[in-house]
């Protein structure tokens, strides 16, 4: 894994899911054990946004909202009611309208997107670390205690962490007289937050999403145009680097993925009038063992958009990645 300089590592990222679409836009850097930053142990995470957008047979939230006062529920995870009383479910939605400081990243490397490992003996830029020890700090979100409109997300330079999460909420109207429960596809694209569509680095090689089921079952994991990620290099032990998981979800040009499943389903709705649900959990990380991850790369920029969508041929999912996301 790798250690990134805190001054000059200030990456903005973000996660757009598109027919349901999560966009989030942060600073973050730091991984590699064929590549981790030896300069500082973390990295600065700000101006961090997330937007989604549903299709017509899904709506989005990312906790509870009381109608009235837009006070935030105390358990993001907590799955939101149906109510007319609750008014967090919507078609579109900004991460920042719910947090407002986020901690510092350090790097870290995993095969399955929960047991992670940190580099002790980073050297030559970055390229090398052999030397391994258990990494199980989170990198928190502070929630604001209303509901506002969209703001820049602050860094919270006193704490640090290897990994962010993000717990996020899909429901669907989606009828079925019987129980059925119904594929959760999605995209993931990478483009240039000045809005060239391109990237100014490789950095973004480096990032992984996991998507983890409520139940904490298997995480699907997804990457973008790195070989390595798909070649094993990934630390599974404080002695061991081996292949990564089943599951791997990884671009094949243009940076940006053909659809896949995210591993997760939603079920239909049995009765009129009520909703299918799906509860899970976005970590954001930076692999430590990906080549791209090292010192020189550090103050990359560079936007995470992903489409959700039940319908895979829905023409706006289709499109996706084929022109470049916008704020």
């Amino acid at each position: 894994m790798k250690t990134n300089e805190k001054k000059n590592t200030s990456a903005k990222k973000k996660l757009i899911p598109a027919v349901a679409m999560l966009t989030t836009s942060a600073v973050m850097l730091s991984t590699a054990t064929y590549a981790w930053f030896t300069m500082s142990r973390e990295v600065e995470v700000t101006g961090l946004q997330m937007s989604a957008t549903a299709s017509d047979a899904l709506e989005i939230s990312l906790g509870e909202v009381a109608k009235g006062t837009n006070t935030i529920g105390a358990d993001l995870a907590k799955q939101p009611a149906d109510t007319d009383a609750e008014i967090s479910w919507t078609k579109r939605i900004d991460i920042s309208e719910y947090y407002s400081t986020v901690d510092l990243l350090m790097p870290a490397s995993t095969v399955n997107g929960k047991d992670f490992f940190d580099a002790t003996d980073a050297t030559n830029a970055g390229k090398s670390a052999s030397t391994f020890v258990a990494a199980t700090k989170k990198a928190e979100i502070d929630k604001r205690d209303a509901k506002t409109t969209k703001s820049n997300l602050a860094t919270d330079k006193d704490n640090s962490g290897y990994y962010v999460d993000v717990p996020v909420h899909l429901r669907t109207s989606k009828y079925s007289s019987t129980a059925e429960n119904n594929t959760i596809y999605c995209k993931m694209s990478i483009t240039d937050p000045k809005g060239t569509g391109v990237t100014d680095g490789d950095l973004y090689k480096a990032v992984r999403v996991a998507f983890i089921p409520a139940d904490g079952s298997a995480a699907s994991i997804w990457c973008v145009d790195d070989s390595n990620y798909e070649t094993g290099k990934a630390v599974s032990s404080t002695t061991a680097k081996t292949a990564i998981a089943a599951g791997l979800v990884k671009s094949g040009d243009a940076l940006t993925s053909g659809e896949s499943d995210i591993g997760i389903t939603i079920p239909s709705s049995t009765t009129a009038g009520n909703y299918g649900h799906a509860d899970f959990t976005v970590r954001v990380w930076l692999e430590g063992e990906s080549e791209y991850c090292h010192d020189a790369n550090a103050a990359q920029d560079w936007n995470i958009d992903f489409a959700f969508a039940l319908d895979k041929t829905n023409q706006d999912f289709v499109n996706f990645g084929k022109t470049t996301v916008g704020e």
